[in-house]
């Protein structure tokens, strides 16, 4: 139900923006454009020049420490870490917190009380951000678990939850149940206990008996913009999962605090369901896909090994670079075998059945801020301010 009356703020979420918005906008760091061509080149495996290395490391240690990682552990960085960083970054700056640890070097910077305060919420430390004083401590965290970032303040043990999301963004996005051979949505309790915000976008969808063999090769889109706002407002009202205040960068740049549970009033917002979605396992749907790989023109013999014709099936290079190495071929977009169980030869590409993949479909829900204006987000809280 969309109340007319205003949300009042809760306390916590009362006192972190009132000193968020008792000091004048702060620009975000690293603006959009700069950190969008710092992204493109490190996904293209290109070199930074020695400027833009120096900026990096002056205006924003973290990305330089996230850049380390991925090179040490050979992964791609998401554009999506850029963002979270400079935020964070931002938010140290408004709060006068100008000392950077990188936590995974200094393991014992942070009281025990603190990581036992930590661990009850699921937030794992990565970049700590402080002042000689110590009166209060942001922590950018990652875990799937819980929320990017908490604020504490150390003279009276309080914690404030904080959110990073890019411009356009998903507040999440989930793994759905399994379907059965007829591929029609379900839904069941566990889903619903473990993610509640999404049951009415999925009840929706199983009233329209949709099918994801119907769907394969498209995302559905197609929600009530109830379903979408219930999905969006109570995100992160579940569990330890919970966030008191989203930020992100309004339409010029500036970084902006809005209420975790308001943030209807201030961004568009979208649902997705997508078919295949990121984590594949073992295939529990074996007839529909013995099905699929005859209607391409592949053969199972009796010893369930399939044998393609190099002109029947479709391929897809890995991720990342300029190799053009094949990485899958694809039955069709639901199914998939990894290119190291295929032996490929001039003519045809040979795998075990039992080697296939199916991708779980997932359900998302979006944000846009794209029209978002902080002196706007200021003044509307600003009576809640002064109460």
């Amino acid at each position: 139900m969309v109340y007319s009356l205003k949300v009042p703020l809760t306390f916590q979420q009362k006192k972190i923006m009132k000193m968020f918005y008792a000091v004048k906008a702060h620009p975000v760091v690293l603006d959009c454009c700069t950190r969008n061509t710092l992204w493109k080149k490190i996904k293209e495996n290109q070199l930074l020049s020695n400027d833009e290395i120096a900026i990096i490391k002056n205006k924003c240690p973290a990305i330089q420490c996230e850049l380390n990682k991925s090179i040490r552990f050979a992964h791609n960085l998401q554009s999506a870490v850029f963002s979270e960083c400079v935020y964070a970054q931002t938010l140290a700056n408004i709060f006068g917190l100008n000392i950077f640890i990188n936590f995974q070097e200094n393991e014992t910077c942070l009281d025990n009380w603190i990581m036992r305060l930590l661990a009850s919420y699921f937030l794992i430390p990565r970049y700590i951000y402080k002042n000689e004083q110590e009166k209060m401590i942001l922590i950018q965290a990652g875990s799937c678990r819980g929320v990017d970032s908490a604020l504490i303040s150390v003279v009276n043990k309080e914690v404030f939850t904080i959110e990073f999301k890019e411009v356009g963004a998903k507040t999440s996005e989930v793994d759905l149940p399994k379907y059965k051979e007829d591929g029609y949505l379900l839904i069941n309790d566990v889903f619903k206990g473990k993610y509640p915000q999404f049951i009415s976008m999925v009840e929706e969808q199983v009233e329209k008996k949709m099918s994801f063999f119907e769907k394969m090769g498209s995302n559905i889109n197609d929600f009530s913009s109830q379903s979408i706002q219930s999905a969006v407002v109570n995100n992160y009202n579940n569990s330890k999962k919970y966030a008191d205040v989203i930020c992100t960068e309004d339409k010029n740049g500036y970084l902006t605090m809005i209420p975790a549970n308001q943030s209807n009033i201030w961004a568009e917002m979208a649902g997705e369901i997508r078919p295949a979605g990121r984590n594949s396992c073992r295939v529990w749907t074996p007839n529909a896909l013995r099905n699929y790989i005859l209607e391409l023109g592949g053969k199972i013999d009796e010893s369930n090994n399939v044998i393609f014709g190099l002109h029947q099936i479709r391929t897809t290079c890995q991720r990342g670079g300029k190799s053009g190495k094949i990485s899958r071929y694809k039955i069709n977009s639901i199914f998939f075998v990894r290119h190291y169980h295929c032996i490929v030869d001039e003519t045809t590409v040979r795998f075990r059945l039992e080697d296939v993949k199916q991708l779980i479909p997932t359900i998302s829900a979006k944000v846009f801020f794209g029209n978002l204006d902080v002196e706007c987000v200021r003044n509307y809280y600003q009576v809640d301010f002064n109460e």
